[in-house]
C-alpha cells in the first residue's frame, strides 16, 4: 500500500534500547522508594547508588538522551500512523506514554533543575518534606513513578511474548511488576510519615531549612516560568505534528483513492498509506497482530494471490520477517489480488511457517482502483 511503512530495524532497536535504559532508572527509583519500609536513613544511603548516579554529567547525559530520542521517536511513530483504531493494550500504553511527559516536567524542573540553579539538596527529606507542604506534588510524582512503571512493562511483555523462552518468566516477571511499585508506595509513605515527625522538632526544622538552600522568592517564579516554557513547549511540539498529519493527509488524498473489497458489499475506500492491517481495523475487521503491526511477530501475515507486480517491493524489514518465516514468493498477474487474512493467532505460532492452519482465516479480495483528482 505504501512504500515505507513504520520504523526500520535500526529505529526499533534504538527505540527499545532508550525504553531500557529509562526503565532501568524508575525500576532503581522503585527500588529506593521501598527501602523507606525499613528507615529514612536506609533510603538516604542507598541513593548515591540508585539515583544520584544520574545526577552526575555521564548520567545526566544518558538519561536526558534516552528521554529525547525514545519521545522523538514516538512522536514518529504517531506521525505515521493513518489509523487509531488498535487494541486495548497498544493505545492504553500511548496514552501513558504520552503522559509522562506533561508529569515529568514538574519533576525535573522541582529536583533537577533546582538543584542545579540553587544547589538545593534535594535528598529524600526535603522532596519528602516538600511534598508534605504540597499533597498536590505528592500525587503527581507518585502517578509518574506508577504511570512510566506501566508503560514500561506493557513494552517489555509485548516486545518479549514471541520469544519461546519467555512463558517460563512471565509469571516471575509478573509478579515483580505488580509487588515492586506496590512496596514502593509503601515505604515512600512510611518515609513522608517519618520527615513529618522530625519536622514537629523545632530545632530539626531550623537546621534542615538552613542546610537546604531553598529558593526565595525570585528563584520560585524563575521557576515557574520554566514551567510554563516546558508546557508551551510541548503543546507546539504535539500540534506541529498533527499539522504533518493533516498536511499528509490532504497530500495524499490528491494522489488518488484505493478501495478494499472485502467479502459481501463492504468496501473500504483509503488514501494511499495505510497498511492492510489499519485499513482493516479501522473497518472492524478482526486482524491477528501479536506484536501490533511493529513487523517483529509476522502474525498479520497475508497471502497474495496476484497483482504483485502492482505492490512496492518489500522494505528491509519485511523482507527479514517473510525470510524468517520462509514465505514463499507469490506469483504475478492482474491488479486484482486475493488475500487470506489471519482473524486471530496466538504469539506462539509468530515463528511458525506459512503451511501452519493453526489460525482461523478469512478470504479477501482487494480490488485498487486508482482515482486521479482533477
Amino acid at each position: 500500500m505504501s512504500k515505507s511503512q513504520g520504523f526500520t530495524e535500526r529505529q526499533r532497536l534504538t527505540r527499545i534500547a532508550s525504553g531500557l535504559a529509562m526503565l532501568t532508572y524508575v525500576c532503581l527509583h522503585l527500588s529506593n522508594h521501598a527501602l523507606g519500609i525499613w528507615s529514612l536513613d536506609l533510603m538516604e544511603a542507598a541513593q548515591p547508588y540508585t539515583v544520584e548516579i544520574f545526577r552526575t554529567l555521564p548520567g545526566t547525559i544518558f538519561l536526558a538522551g534516552a528521554f529525547t530520542i525514545h519521545f522523538s521517536l514516538a512522536i514518529w511513530s504517531l506521525h505515521l500512523k493513518r489509523r487509531f483504531v488498535m487494541p486495548l493494550w497498544e493505545s492504553t500504553q500511548m496514552a501513558l506514554g504520552f503522559t509522562i511527559p506533561l508529569l515529568l516536567v514538574h519533576h525535573v524542573i522541582s529536583v533537577r533543575i533546582m538543584y542545579s540553579m540553587f544547589a538545593t539538596d534535594v535528598g529524600y527529606s526535603y522532596v519528602l518534606w516538600a511534598m508534605g507542604l504540597d499533597p498536590w506534588t505528592y500525587l503527581t510524582q507518585t502517578a509518574l513513578l506508577l504511570v512510566a512503571w506501566t508503560h514500561g512493562c506493557i513494552g517489555i511483555h509485548y516486545w518479549l511474548r514471541i520469544r519461546p523462552w519467555y512463558p517460563s518468566v512471565a509469571r516471575a516477571l509478573s509478579i515483580v511488576a505488580v509487588v515492586l511499585p506496590l512496596l514502593a508506595l509503601i515505604g515512600f509513605l512510611h518515609a513522608i510519615q517519618e520527615v513529618d515527625r522530625l519536622d514537629m522538632d523545632p530545632q530539626w526544622h531550623r537546621a534542615f531549612v538552613a542546610n537546604a538552600s531553598v529558593p526565595g522568592e525570585a528563584g520560585l517564579a524563575a521557576l515557574s516560568d520554566l514551567h510554563v516554557y516546558s508546557y508551551a513547549g510541548l503543546g507546539l511540539i504535539v500540534a506541529g505534528m498533527m499539522m504533518a498529519r493533516l498536511l499528509r493527509r490532504f497530500l495524499e488524498r490528491r494522489s488518488g483513492i484505493v478501495q478494499v473489497h472485502f467479502p459481501g458489499p463492504l468496501v473500504v475506500p483509503s488514501a494511499p498509506g495505510p497498511t492492510l492491517l489499519e485499513i482493516a481495523r479501522a473497518a472492524g475487521l478482526p486482524h491477528a497482530s501479536v506484536c501490533g503491526g511493529r513487523c517483529r511477530c509476522s502474525t498479520c501475515r497475508v497471502r497474495i494471490g496476484q497483482g504483485l507486480s502492482s505492490l512496492p517491493p518489500p522494505a528491509a524489514d519485511e523482507a527479514r520477517v517473510l525470510a524468517r518465516i520462509g514465505a514463499p514468493a507469490p506469483p504475478s498477474g492482474s491488479p486484482v489480488s486475493v488475500v487470506r487474512r489471519p482473524t486471530s493467532m496466538s504469539p506462539r505460532y509468530s515463528r511458525r511457517r506459512p503451511a501452519c492452519r493453526k489460525c482461523a482465516t478469512s478470504s479477501t479480495t482487494i480490488r485498487v482502483v486508482k482515482w486521479r483528482s482533477c
